[in-house]
Protein backbone atom coordinates (compact mmCIF):
# COMPACT_ATOMS: atom_id res chain seq x y z
CA UNK A 1 0.00 0.00 0.00
CA UNK A 2 0.96 3.48 -0.87
CA UNK A 3 2.44 4.68 2.52
CA UNK A 4 5.06 6.82 1.27
CA UNK A 5 5.50 10.75 0.14
CA UNK A 6 2.60 12.28 -1.19
CA UNK A 7 0.33 9.86 0.56
CA UNK A 8 -2.07 11.94 2.21
CA UNK A 9 -3.37 12.08 6.02
CA UNK A 10 -6.05 10.08 5.67
CA UNK A 11 -4.72 7.61 3.64
CA UNK A 12 -2.55 6.83 6.07
CA UNK A 13 -4.98 6.61 9.34
CA UNK A 14 -7.54 3.78 7.02
CA UNK A 15 -4.53 1.99 6.37
CA UNK A 16 -3.37 2.09 9.99
CA UNK A 17 -7.15 1.02 10.85
CA UNK A 18 -7.89 -1.71 8.39
CA UNK A 19 -7.09 -4.44 10.28
CA UNK A 20 -9.69 -3.56 13.00
CA UNK A 21 -12.62 -2.33 10.18
CA UNK A 22 -12.12 -4.84 7.27
CA UNK A 23 -13.17 -7.58 9.97
CA UNK A 24 -17.00 -5.95 10.01
CA UNK A 25 -17.56 -5.00 6.72
CA UNK A 26 -19.40 -8.22 5.33
CA UNK A 27 -20.37 -8.74 1.21
CA UNK A 28 -24.27 -9.81 0.02
CA UNK A 29 -23.89 -12.51 -1.94
CA UNK A 30 -25.36 -10.67 -5.49
CA UNK A 31 -23.08 -12.38 -8.38
CA UNK A 32 -21.66 -14.93 -6.34
CA UNK A 33 -18.51 -13.20 -6.79
CA UNK A 34 -17.19 -12.69 -3.36
CA UNK A 35 -14.01 -14.41 -2.59
CA UNK A 36 -15.08 -17.31 -0.59
CA UNK A 37 -11.89 -17.45 2.30
CA UNK A 38 -10.88 -13.95 2.37
CA UNK A 39 -14.73 -12.14 1.81
CA UNK A 40 -16.72 -11.28 5.04
CA UNK A 41 -19.74 -12.60 3.30
CA UNK A 42 -20.92 -14.71 6.39
CA UNK A 43 -21.30 -11.80 8.46
CA UNK A 44 -18.90 -14.08 10.84
CA UNK A 45 -15.78 -12.77 9.45
CA UNK A 46 -13.61 -13.91 6.55
CA UNK A 47 -13.39 -17.35 6.46
CA UNK A 48 -9.96 -17.59 6.48
CA UNK A 49 -9.73 -16.21 10.12
CA UNK A 50 -13.06 -17.86 11.86
CA UNK A 51 -12.16 -21.29 10.43
CA UNK A 52 -9.86 -23.74 11.34
CA UNK A 53 -7.00 -24.86 8.74
CA UNK A 54 -9.51 -26.75 6.25
CA UNK A 55 -8.99 -27.51 2.28
CA UNK A 56 -8.08 -23.90 1.50
CA UNK A 57 -5.09 -24.50 -1.18
CA UNK A 58 -7.07 -22.53 -3.92
CA UNK A 59 -9.01 -19.39 -3.72
CA UNK A 60 -12.68 -19.32 -4.80
CA UNK A 61 -15.63 -17.56 -5.61
CA UNK A 62 -18.82 -17.94 -2.97
CA UNK A 63 -20.97 -18.54 -6.34
CA UNK A 64 -19.06 -22.28 -6.81
CA UNK A 65 -20.58 -23.56 -3.44
CA UNK A 66 -24.26 -22.68 -4.64
CA UNK A 67 -26.20 -25.00 -7.78
CA UNK A 68 -29.44 -23.75 -8.89
CA UNK A 69 -30.10 -20.84 -6.36
CA UNK A 70 -29.07 -23.40 -3.38
CA UNK A 71 -26.25 -24.30 -1.12
CA UNK A 72 -24.19 -27.14 -2.32
CA UNK A 73 -24.00 -28.52 1.31
CA UNK A 74 -21.64 -31.62 0.04
CA UNK A 75 -18.93 -29.05 -1.40
CA UNK A 76 -19.43 -26.60 2.06
CA UNK A 77 -18.57 -29.47 4.12
CA UNK A 78 -15.86 -30.41 2.32
CA UNK A 79 -14.45 -26.89 3.05
CA UNK A 80 -16.01 -25.55 6.02
CA UNK A 81 -17.28 -27.24 9.92
CA UNK A 82 -20.79 -28.55 9.95
CA UNK A 83 -21.60 -25.23 12.26
CA UNK A 84 -20.35 -22.80 9.64
CA UNK A 85 -22.05 -24.79 7.36
CA UNK A 86 -25.35 -24.70 9.24
CA UNK A 87 -25.15 -20.94 9.77
CA UNK A 88 -24.33 -20.59 5.89
CA UNK A 89 -27.31 -22.68 4.76
CA UNK A 90 -29.84 -21.43 7.48
CA UNK A 91 -28.72 -17.40 7.47
CA UNK A 92 -27.85 -16.47 4.21
CA UNK A 93 -30.10 -16.68 0.66
CA UNK A 94 -27.70 -18.69 -1.80
CA UNK A 95 -30.01 -16.92 -4.84
CA UNK A 96 -27.47 -15.01 -7.37
CA UNK A 97 -28.49 -11.82 -8.45
CA UNK A 98 -27.85 -10.47 -12.06
CA UNK A 99 -26.62 -6.85 -11.14
CA UNK A 100 -26.93 -4.58 -8.77
CA UNK A 101 -30.11 -3.03 -9.24
CA UNK A 102 -33.15 -3.13 -11.40
CA UNK A 103 -35.03 -0.15 -13.21
CA UNK A 104 -38.54 -0.45 -11.94
CA UNK A 105 -39.44 2.43 -13.86
CA UNK A 106 -39.50 1.31 -17.63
Amino acid sequence: MAQGIGASHVWKKMIKIRENVEHNIWWHIKSGDARFWYDNWTKQGALYYVEEDRRRKEEMEVRNFIVENQWDKDKLLNYVSEEMTEHIMTTISPEISSGDWTNHGG
